[in-house]
């Protein structure tokens, strides 16, 4: 019945003109039905209740998204701000990548520079070698030998002057005050030991080398008080040098002192009496021959009625270094000393350093023969006991 009555009025409705649509006003209920007209109140109602309800979660709800508004900008910022730094970061690698392939090429030309320089400046210069302990050994013994071949050849025709008596009728020469004055102190206890010139001569000369050559040291000073005193020492080393000899003591003492160990001449210590085994010892009585004692006691009968008389030459050492440190001292060439086996006793005379040493002037003007009471001085002949030659 409803139904039919809605269809009516729709029909009614419609056959009002077009025309009149736009100014037509009627009101919802003459369109709807009454259970439309109720759902759509009823659907009215609630909207209303659930805005009534909606609105005090409304500022919750816009803090909320200004939050997330604020945190969203920061972390775009954080992000843009790190992409600059990525970007800021890789055009300084790019930067520094060309720096590092400039500095390269200089180091590669420096490089070649400088081995150009280091074999420019070795090929100017010759090429150093330095003496072994074995060349070392050979040369010193060279040396020695050389000494005392001239020492037999010179010294000839001076004992042969004095042994006929015409030496005593010269006058002493102002070189033998430089010649006494090289003698050792166990040399001076046996000026007057027969046949032991040419011996006492070639200590002498040992002993010269050994103070000129041998013993001056080629390293500069470092402590320098006076302002120009280390030039001043380098200016006196050049004149020195250039006033000695080359040949062969000077050329020898300047290759040990070049050479990267430390090589240096001892002469036998004090108590060379007791220690004859570890000497090259000559033996006065058989001329001048080796005496092996080496192995040897103080007490022991090899050793009896051996007697030791003055030094001859000193030895060679070596102190080889060695991962910045020195090691022990070693000998490579034995020093050498003057002994005899004689029987016990000594014999005694005229010799040419005991007329040298009597006859040279000392600092008061006379001679020592002068100076001396004459029971001091041993006549031709005599001889030295072997007990009192112990103490040597």
């Amino acid at each position: 019945m409803l139904g039919s009555n809605r269809n009516v009025r729709l029909r009614v409705l419609s056959s009002f003109p077009r025309s009149l649509d736009a100014h037509w006003w009627y009101p919802q209920s003459v369109i709807m039905d009454p259970e439309t007209a109720r759902h759509e109140n009823s659907q009215k109602q609630a909207e209303d209740h659930t805005t009534k309800q909606g609105s005090p979660q409304t500022p919750a709800l816009k803090d909320k998204l200004a939050s997330e508004t604020h945190l969203r900008r920061f972390t775009e910022n954080v992000l843009d701000s790190r992409q600059q730094e990525i970007e800021n970061r890789e055009s300084e690698k790019g930067q520094l990548a060309v720096e590092a392939e400039t500095l390269r090429r200089q180091l590669a030309v420096t490089q070649r520079q400088l081995a150009e320089a280091q074999d420019q400046i070795f090929r100017l210069q010759p090429r150093r070698r330095d003496i072994t302990e074995a060349e070392a050994r050979e040369a010193y013994k060279i040396l020695v030998g050389n000494v005392q071949r001239w020492v037999e050849n010179r010294a000839a025709y001076a004992i042969e002057d004095l042994e006929i008596g015409r030496l005593a009728a010269r006058a002493s020469s102002p070189e033998g005050l430089r010649l006494v004055s090289l003698l050792r102190e166990q040399s001076r206890r046996c000026l007057s030991v027969t046949q032991s010139d040419e011996f006492h001569i070639t200590g002498v000369i040992m002993n010269y080398l050994h103070v000129t050559l041998f013993s001056k040291s080629f390293y500069c000073p470092l402590d320098d008080t006076e302002g120009d005193g280390t030039s001043r020492w380098v200016d006196d080393l050049e004149n020195t040098m250039s006033r000695l000899p080359r040949e062969p003591a000077a050329d020898l003492a300047h290759q040990l002192h070049l050479a990267p160990s430390v090589y240096s001449l001892k002469w036998p210590a004090r108590t060379a009496a007791t220690r004859l085994e570890v000497y090259q010892c000559l033996n006065l009585a058989n001329g001048g021959a080796i005496l092996d004692l080496s192995g040897t006691k103080a007490a022991s009968q090899a050793r009896r009625g051996v007697i030791y008389l003055f030094d001859i030459a000193p030895g060679l050492f070596v102190e080889r270094v060695e991962g910045g440190r020195k090691l022990g001292l070693k000998a490579i060439v034995k020093p050498t000393v003057l002994v005899t086996n004689s029987g016990g006793d000594v014999l005694q005379g005229p010799t040419i350093m005991s007329f040298l040493w009597n006859n040279t002037p000392t600092s008061q003007g006379t001679s020592r023969s002068t100076s001396r009471a004459s029971s001091s001085r041993r006549p031709a002949g005599s001889v030295i006991s072997a007990s009192s030659r112990q103490r040597y």
